[in-house]
């Protein structure tokens, strides 16, 4: 073959191995975009129709093996394992009956690695996400979980008053830095209210009980550090004040029989 014609020969073997080189790499990218909005849409309707274990799935499918760095898919994938374990009994206390979370009706999805870990590590990493709507609801969410352990909600088991005291605060701070990434984030903002005034009770209960008290309403009083006994472990610290209202309620009974 003469030089010219190996020389053309070549070339075009060339153009033909750049030419291939280019449509792989398009249809690769395309192809891979089409995975990619597929699998997206397929979390979507999953988790729409109650199927969280498969929209979880998905969800991580796109992170890990797609490695789509996307803060939507990270905060969807949370959401989906969010209170996994026992998310049912959790909505149903009567005690945190209020609580609002930022994702809905959640069950055991049962996956084959630990989920609850791996979205409370995904909320953790995602309370600096740069979208503030999604770092609030992050935040809303570990305010949540905080309020468990064992999955039980803290006074449901048995937390000494010193831990639910400390896991009420946690909450509150939690849901305070919701609200300031996102002042709209309604769930965040009702919960913030609600554990603010449980957080108060005992001492609350305790000013009450003692202004009862001074007015000699000693029946009321006992009542009331009775009921919220009851209803609150932390009034445990008031006990000997409890006992002392009772005894000087007894007497006063006495007397007045």
């Amino acid at each position: 073959m003469k030089p010219l014609y190996r020389n053309l020969f070549y070339g075009l073997i060339l153009c033909a191995t750049i030419g291939g080189i280019i449509y792989a790499f398009i249809y690769v990218g395309k192809n891979r975009s089409s995975q990619i909005s597929s699998l997206k849409s397929a979390a979507k309707k999953q988790y729409l129709s109650g199927d969280f274990e498969k929209a979880a799935t998905s969800n991580r499918e796109l992170i890990d093996s797609f490695r789509v760095d996307d803060e939507a898919v990270k905060i969807n994938f949370a959401n989906a394992g969010f209170l996994s374990l026992a998310y049912d009994s959790a909505a149903g206390s009567s005690k945190f009956e209020g609580i609002k979370s930022d994702s809905s009706n959640l069950k055991n999805i049962g996956a084959p690695y630990n989920l609850k870990e791996a979205a409370y590590q995904e909320y953790l990493s995602l309370t600096k996400a740069n979208s503030k709507n999604i770092a609030s609801i992050a935040n809303n969410q570990l305010g949540i979980s905080a309020l468990k352990t064992g999955g039980k909600f803290i006074d449901e088991g048995d937390d000494t008053p010193d831990k639910v005291d400390s896991l009420l605060r946690q909450s509150v701070i939690l849901f305070q830095e919701a609200l300031r990434k996102n002042p709209d984030n309604d769930s965040a903002r009702y919960n913030y209210e609600l554990l603010k005034e449980k957080l108060n009770f005992p001492l609350k209960v305790y000013a009450q009980a003692e202004a009862l008290v001074k007015q000699r309403r000693y029946r009321d009083a006992h009542q009331l550090m009775q009921k919220a006994m009851q209803r609150d472990s932390r009034m445990k610290k008031y006990e000997d004040f409890a006992k002392k209202v009772y005894s000087v309620y007894q007497i006063d009974s006495l007397k007045r029989s």
